[in-house]
């Protein structure tokens, strides 16, 4: 059976959302399937059927590789901000590289850092050489730690917006001279 299928197949039998969370990411990293095929797999296999109102909302927050990458896409979704590209793939100073996301102009990319990948001394000079060479190509690297994501999304939210990158539509939130008044 295929990954595609294996993950429509456990929405429909009603596991629980993180299950599904981490078999779309694995197999999203791995190669197995993409947001294109699953979209189209689900909509051909299980028009209607349980569990899958359930995964379409596990899908807006798809694309990433991680739980990490996950998040900060939710966090990007409830703010209203343009989506960014996932997993991007540039050659600079004869690297290949992939970065987590990429903004819609193209010049604003985020790594998100946890704690797997980035505690070693040669993983962390791997991270600053990447960082360099897309610096030198022009872009804005921003980078966040699990803590910026989870416990500091107005800090993300922040240098997101400093760095030119905008909302899709004002947010419903009430705005803090609404807030004073109240």
């Amino acid at each position: 059976m295929s990954a595609t299928r294996t993950i429509i197949d456990l929405a429909v039998s009603g596991h629980q959302p993180d299950a599904i969370e981490k078999a779309i990411d694995s197999a999203i990293r791995l190669r197995l399937t993409s947001m294109a095929r699953l979209t189209r797999r689900m909509t051909d296999l299980a028009p209607g059927r349980p569990g899958i109102r359930v995964l379409r909302e596990l899908l807006f927050d798809s694309g990433g590789e991680s739980f990490l990458e996950r998040r900060f896409l939710a966090l990007v979704r409830r703010e209203r901000l343009m989506r960014p590209l996932t997993q991007v793939n540039y050659t600079a100073n004869g690297r290949a590289m992939r970065v987590d996301f990429e903004f819609s102009d193209g010049n604003v990319v985020v790594e998100v850092s946890g704690r797997l990948g980035h505690t070693t001394d040669r993983e962390r000079q791997k991270d600053a050489q990447r960082r360099n060479s897309l610096q030198q190509l022009g872009k804005t690297v921003l980078e966040f730690t699990t803590a910026d994501v989870m416990a500091n999304p107005d800090y993300v939210i922040a240098s997101l917006a400093r760095s030119g990158v905008v909302a899709t539509r004002p947010s419903p939130r009430r705005s803090d001279r609404d807030r004073e008044a109240v």
